[in-house]
């Protein structure tokens, strides 16, 4: 179980996808934010639809550490590298198995 507030915002972010209110890429960065969370990360993981799960997996492929990010003041921008570097390294491992 990932937790009522995380399965909740997931189910409220998809419906508003659905209702034209996000775009793909704005859902995606939210789900990749929600995975951060290594504790909930499977349940979560399992839970998202293929078309966000394959988005994630393409947008961290090719992502490392040369990478500049730019969070708008909102987080340590090395902290949310590492923690993409992580969750990509995580899937890579996942598919693994």
């Amino acid at each position: 179980m990932i937790g009522i507030y995380k399965d909740q915002r997931l189910a409220e972010l998809i419906d508003a996808y659905d209702s034209g209110l996000y775009q793909k890429q704005e859902v995606i960065s939210v789900c990749i934010d929600l995975l951060a969370d290594e504790a909930t990360r499977d349940d979560l993981w399992l839970q998202l639809p293929d078309w966000i799960s394959s988005a994630i997996q393409h947008r961290l492929a090719n992502f490392d550490q040369s990478e500049e990010l730019v969070t708008f003041g909102r987080a340590d921008p090395a902290a949310v590298k590492n923690e993409m570097i992580r969750l990509k390294q995580w899937i890579q491992a996942s598919q693994r198995k």
